[in-house]
């Protein structure tokens, strides 16, 4: 909620959502309502901070040079989608996009088969889903003993 608000005083407007979800049981809430923000500052902490929510954030661009630098502008970069019915574009976007994970024409929930790696200020390296799981939840020594 703070996120949503910061984001609201910095001039992103709030298109759905943007409130708890707080039945008759629980009136503080347990849920927060999935969040739709519109902003094009990249320096709204909605496009710049990175909301582990059911929060997105819409932004315009004029090109795909603008679409793929507003996306780098952040200095997370845990996952990516592009949608495009453009080859070219998706290629440039794979090669372009600073994200530890990029899905075209997909959403980003992971696939166990896949690692789930972040770069930048996200996540912490090494996947921690998939093939690279024991590297995750492992550290690897070397142990010289003479005798």
């Amino acid at each position: 909620m703070h996120l949503v608000r910061a984001a609201e005083l910095e001039g992103a407007t709030v298109l759905t959502g943007g409130q708890r979800h707080a039945p008759a049981k629980s009136p503080d809430g347990l849920f927060f309502e999935p969040t739709l923000l519109a902003s094009d500052d990249p320096e709204n902490p909605a496009v710049r901070d990175e909301i582990f929510g059911p929060v997105l954030t819409l932004t315009r661009y004029h090109t795909d040079a603008d679409a793929l630098e507003s996306a780098n502008a952040t200095s997370y970069g845990l996952t990516s989608a592009i949608f495009t019915d453009r080859l070219d574009f998706a290629q440039r976007a794979m090669n372009t996009l600073q994200t530890g994970m990029i899905h075209v024409n997909h959403g980003t929930a992971p696939d166990d088969n896949m690692p789930f790696v972040g770069i930048r200020d996200s996540g912490l390296g090494t996947g921690s889903v998939g093939p690279s799981t024991l590297d995750f939840y492992t550290t690897e020594h070397a142990a010289y003993l003479a005798g």
